[in-house]
Order: structure tokens, then C-alpha cells, then sequence
């Protein structure tokens, strides 16, 4: 397999401040949101643009059935509702939520598509406390109905983790804890669109949960090596599958993706097609050293490379030195080639059989492609 790099600071986000969401359209756009926007990929991903820069993006999502179908929930003080019909090159505002409603999830009913859902927080006023729970809209999003979850001592938020994909009634929500309070987080199931919940797992440091194609099975990603927890009654009662240490997991067909901490595991991405008996390494960071092949006068071309060697020392590559004497991240001033500037030099011919490389060899073509964050597909956490 083949992995390439594309660095966070091409998209407009901030490497170190920010984790930003993102999905993949059919054509193979990356949309990502951040603080400054909503940028999508152009140009075989050698350089980005932004169709949206009225609000910071909190979370946005892609519809299974209708992938060019995005939604992306924004903030200028007040949340809001964005919609794209066309893969995120447009998007329209379609509700904004009441003042004092934080909300830090996103996600689209894979099986209805009138059904969105936002998690989050409704802060304490004079009429009422704050209270946590579930939204749910059954028009598209322009208007919503709150379900409120009470709160056990020391819990902070409500996080949707994922919606059934052939019941939107049936969900997956989390109940967040400071990082530092050590006690076991809740996981509760809703099989009435959130109206009522009940509890079905309980583990430290809760990251991730997918449902299987079918709905029958379900997957809880935990960290602090508590594991994969497994479910073979769609989400009613989970047992441990493999141990370790889990930032993410998700499901597509017939195959289970999780995130794996590398420095315990010896790799970053695995699949399995047993339902997580058994986990297949894919990805180990070492093998993360290229660019896509794009383009001299390009975005990744130019500003990537400023940003390599924090990559590589991070992920732990063999021979690499820290810079900025180990602060990594520390701002790259990063400027066009004096070539790609208008009034500059021609700049030089591609060699024969293909566009300037931005860094490494080139690749082999085409082959199936896998959009890999990090640190796993979540919403900037707010309250």
C-alpha cells in the first residue's frame, strides 16, 4: 500500500492547535472544517480552496447514501446549520440554534435522510441549569427536538458516537469526564431516537463506537489499553475483543478499521475482517515519508515541505532530528518559488511522464484509498 502526506497547514488549519473534521466526497475531494472555515482539495489534493468562511466549523459530516450531501455545524458565538448539495463547493445555512446551545457533534441518520442529530450542552441561565443531551431533527435539520440526559457526579458532556445504519433511532452516546478524574465513563444505547437510554458499557478514556452494515453488531473504542469492546446484539452488551489502545474505529462493508498506538502495537492503522477477533496492520507511521506527486507551484508542493521534519520526528522516523531545538509546530513562514510568482523566471519543465514531484518518488497510480486522521473523525470539544 501506498501512503501519502498532506500537512494540515496547506488546508488553513493550525497543526497544533487544531484536530480538525473532515469527510471525502466521491470525487475524492478532502472537505476539512477549522477555525477559518471549510476548505475542500482541488487539483488531485495540491492545494485547497474555501467556499465557506463566515463561521469556525465545530463538526460536519457526509451522508452514506448521498456522499456530495454534507452538513457542517459552524460558530460565530451563535451555532448554526450549514448544508452542501454538491460535495461542499456551496453551502447554505438552514437553522441556527438557540443562544446558550454549545453543541460539538454532528452526525447524519445513514438510513433516513431527514434525520440529523447534534450532541452537546445547554449552558446554566437564570430560568434553567445546564443540562446535556441529544437533538434531534426529523425535518433535515431545520428544526430539532432536545432530549436531556441526566448526569451522573463529575460528568460534563453528551457525545453522539454513531447512529445504527438501518435504524436512525438507534444511537451510541457518551458520557464525558475531565481528563483527570479517572473514574469509568458511561456509554449508553437509545432505540427511540434519544428519548430514553440505557446503560451498556462502562470503560476508561471512551474514544470512538461504529455500528456494523447490518445494524447486529457493534464496536466501543476504548483508550488506557481497556481495548475493543465488541457487541453481537447490536449495541446492548459488549465483551472485550483485542486489547490495546483504540483512538478510533470504524466500519465500511464487510471490514473493521481501527486506530492503533503505535508505540504499544508496533502500527498505526489496522483492518479486520472478523469483526476485531483478529486486527491486520496496514499502516505503520514509518511508512509515511511522500507527498502526493503535485505540482512546483502548489499549496502541498511548497508549504509541505517546511513541515516535514516536525512529521518525521514526531512519528518517531530513524535519523530524524527534532527542530527548533524539539519544539515542534513552532510557525513555518512559507512563500511561492520565485518561478510560480507572476514576473518570475519560467519556471523549469515537469520531467517526462508526469507533473514536479513535491517530495519523494512517485507512487503507484490509482489503487483503493483510505482518508486517515490521526487521532480519529471528532468534533472540536467546546464545553
Amino acid at each position: 500500500d501506498d501512503w501519502r502526506w498532506v500537512c494540515a497547514a496547506a488546508m488553513g488549519t493550525l497543526p497544533t492547535r487544531e484536530d480538525p473534521p473532515l469527510a471525502l466526497t466521491p470525487d475524492g475531494a478532502i472537505v476539512v472544517g477549522n477555525i477559518a472555515g471549510i476548505w475542500r482539495s482541488q487539483g488531485g489534493r495540491c492545494g485547497f480552496e474555501r467556499p465557506y468562511d463566515a463561521a469556525s466549523v465545530i463538526d460536519l459530516d457526509a451522508r452514506p447514501s448521498a456522499p456530495d450531501e454534507l452538513y457542517a455545524l459552524v460558530s460565530d458565538g451563535v451555532d448554526h446549520l450549514e448544508r452542501s448539495e454538491d460535495g461542499g463547493r456551496t453551502w447554505a445555512r438552514i437553522a441556527t440554534r438557540p443562544e446558550g446551545t454549545v453543541m460539538e457533534r454532528l452526525r447524519l441518520a445513514p438510513s433516513d435522510p431527514e434525520v440529523v442529530y447534534l450532541s452537546g450542552v445547554r449552558l446554566a441561565d437564570a430560568s434553567a441549569p445546564r443540562a446535556v443531551g441529544v437533538h434531534r431533527s426529523g425535518d433535515g435539520g431545520r428544526s430539532f427536538t432536545a432530549w436531556e440526559i441526566p448526569l451522573l457526579e463529575g460528568e460534563r458532556n453528551a457525545r453522539l458516537l454513531a447512529i445504527d445504519p438501518t435504524d436512525a433511532d438507534r444511537l451510541l452516546v457518551h458520557l464525558t469526564r475531565r481528563a483527570v478524574d479517572g473514574r469509568p465513563e458511561r456509554v449508553l444505547l437509545s432505540e427511540d431516537g434519544g428519548r430514553s437510554f440505557a446503560l451498556v458499557l462502562e470503560g476508561l478514556a471512551v474514544a470512538d463506537a461504529a455500528f456494523s452494515a447490518d445494524g447486529a453488531r457493534a464496536w466501543v473504542a476504548l483508550r488506557a489499553s481497556e481495548g475493543l469492546q465488541r457487541s453481537d446484539d447490536g449495541g446492548r452488551g459488549f465483551s472485550l475483543a483485542p486489547e490495546g489502545d483504540f483512538p478510533c474505529v470504524t466500519a465500511s462493508g464487510d471490514t473493521l478499521w481501527v486506530c492503533v498506538d503505535e508505540t504499544r502495537d508496533g502500527y498505526a492503522v489496522g483492518r479486520s475482517t472478523d469483526g476485531g477477533d483478529t486486527v491486520t496492520p496496514v499502516l505503520r507511521f514509518d511508512d509515511v515519508r511522500r507527498l502526493p506527486d503535485c505540482p512546483m507551484c502548489s499549496e502541498v508542493a511548497y508549504v509541505c515541505p517546511a513541515w516535514y521534519p516536525d512529521l518525521a520526528f514526531d512519528l518517531g522516523h530513524e535519523g530524524a532530528e527534532a527542530p527548533d531545538g524539539g519544539v515542534t509546530g513552532a510557525p513555518r513562514e512559507v512563500s511561492p518559488p520565485a518561478a510560480c510568482v507572476d514576473g518570475g523566471p519560467e519556471p523549469p519543465a515537469p520531467p517526462e511522464g508526469g507533473g514536479g514531484r513535491a517530495a519523494g518518488g512517485a507512487g503507484p497510480p490509482g489503487g483503493a484509498r483510505l482518508l486517515l486522521s490521526a487521532a480519529g473523525r471528532r468534533s472540536r470539544r467546546r464545553a
